[in-house]
């Protein structure tokens, strides 16, 4: 299943060239928005399709996933070729890869819930600042990852700076938060092409934590050449790194959240929501290159 916009459309492309390669037991879907993505992994997941490969970014990848486990109890084998232009998540299967030698693995899921709403995701659930961010990176999507995030960092910078009042409910502790400004609850390493969760892990069962409160803009300026290079600050109190295997997330405004870079809510999402990790469940996933 192809996203023919993935990786400034380079994925178009090559879909004719395997049309032309694989064999009649195999055929090539295209999701034609993020709707219709869904419908096509929920229906290839349903009729119990010995494989589903999904060719495309992490909002493809992130789509797909929540269509493909809408169908419980599914013997579909779920697959990856990463096409977009910052595949986040295949960089951390490509890290398990190399470190193992092995290309399949069974990773955690994690979900963000509030009354009547449930969304999957596989990388990375960001609250507030890395939101707001991956909101006004959108329309530079012809720009490499990198420079389009920093791009968006900066004019969120100039235009989409606020602070939260929240609490924070995680293992049976309760933290206050008057300015905080940014909240990365990941399970894999990167977020919008940074390296902002260097310890996540895919399968360990927990959430690795980015926690920013009270920073000022010319803090995130005076920290943004190390991030480039995948240094994160560690003296700096008002940044913290969590462990957790779940929290729930109180406010006092509605929240911008974006789930492996695909925006929810736009300031919509309730002020009290839940993210946790899916106990009763993990999927099995292989990474696969564009070449076979």
């Amino acid at each position: 299943m192809v996203n023919p916009e993935a990786g400034a459309g380079t994925m178009a492309r090559r879909t004719q060239r395997w049309k032309s390669l694989l064999t009649p037991q195999h055929q090539v879907l295209i999701g034609k928005d993020a709707e219709h993505t869904e419908r096509l992994a929920a229906q290839a997941a349903s009729d119990q399709v010995s494989s589903l490969t999904i060719v495309g970014g992490d909002g493809t990848l992130h789509h797909a996933l929540n269509g493909y486990l809408s169908v419980p109890h599914t013997t579909t084998k779920l697959c990856i070729i990463p096409g977009g232009t910052a595949n986040d998540y295949a960089a951390s299967l490509n890290a398990h890869a190399f470190s193992t030698g092995n290309r399949r693995l069974t990773v955690d899921i994690g979900i963000l819930s509030y009354p009547n709403f449930q969304r999957f995701f596989l990388n990375v659930a960001g609250i507030g600042l890395t939101a707001h961010t991956a909101i006004s990176s959108r329309p530079a999507r012809w720009l490499p990852a990198r420079l389009r995030y920093t791009r968006g960092l900066l004019r969120t910078l100039k235009s989409g700076w606020r602070y939260m009042d929240t609490w924070i409910e995680m293992q049976d502790q309760r933290i206050r938060q008057q300015q905080l400004l940014t909240l990365s609850v990941a399970i894999g390493t990167r977020e919008g092409s940074f390296l902002l969760a260097p310890e996540a892990r895919l399968d360990d069962g927990y959430f690795n934590l980015l926690l920013v409160s009270a920073l000022k803009r010319h803090d995130v300026v005076r920290y943004l050449p190390g991030l480039l290079m995948g240094k994160l600050p560690q003296r700096d109190p008002r940044i913290e790194y969590l462990v957790a295997k779940g929290l729930k997330l109180i406010s006092s405004s509605p929240l911008n959240v974006h789930l492996d870079g695909e925006i929810y809510g736009a300031g919509t999402i309730p002020a009290d929501c839940e993210i946790t990790i899916d106990h009763a469940r993990q999927i099995e996933v292989e990474l696969l290159t564009a070449d076979g």
